[in-house]
């Protein structure tokens, strides 16, 4: 192992270990935080079609975004996992629809509308961490890396203030989102004349 992956592989141990220690009512009262940013966030509500994921555990409870989007009219995707670590874009019009998939993330079924990912303008994108250049570290199974390098699309990210550092290792194929949410702040923060 490199000290590159030896570093990423340490960082994912311990925000897992935090992450398994924080209790309901902060990732409640945080998810809260999120979603009252996220309702904020432009970009999101002005696309006609989004790419999400489904939050487990520690990670940021999507559902309010995904039952908003569909209440607005928005065509709403969810990736399904296949072999070889790529990901396929599926439509999903109720959350109950959605299946246990790997490691018991919520997916599409496998007769879920395929969606092409070149229709998608818009993708929020999951980690562990995330710093304040955008950049992420995953979960390790390169699902992501991959669907972001080829993706030319829109990208942001829900991040606890928790877990946004200042930098993160970084290998040469990562690649940033545009935006980081976290409960209290966006980055990277907009440029003067921006919003």
């Amino acid at each position: 192992m490199s000290e590159l992956a030896a570093q990423k592989a340490s960082l994912r141990r311990a925000v897992r270990a935090e992450g398994k220690a924080l209790t309901p009512p902060f990732l409640m009262e945080s998810d809260l935080a999120l979603w009252q940013h996220a309702r904020h966030y432009a970009p999101l509500w002005e696309a006609h079609t989004v790419f999400l994921y489904a939050g487990n555990g520690f990670e940021p409870n999507t559902r309010p975004i995904f039952e908003e989007l569909l209440r607005r009219g928005a065509r709403v995707c969810l990736p399904l996992c296949r072999d070889g670590g790529r990901m396929e874009a599926r439509q999903v019009t109720s959350w109950r629809a959605l299946v246990p998939g790997p490691w018991d993330i919520l997916q599409p079924r496998d007769d879920a509308p395929l969606v092409p990912f070149e229709e998608i303008p818009l993708a929020l994108v999951p980690g562990l961490l995330f710093d304040r250049q955008g950049y992420r570290l995953g979960q390790g199974g390169g699902y992501y890396d991959r669907f972001l390098a080829t993706y030319r699309g829109g990208t942001f990210a829900l991040c606890r203030d928790l877990f946004l550092y200042d930098t993160l290792p970084l290998s040469s194929h990562d690649r940033p989102v545009d935006a980081v949410l976290t409960e209290t702040r966006l980055f990277p923060p907009a440029k003067r004349g921006e919003d």
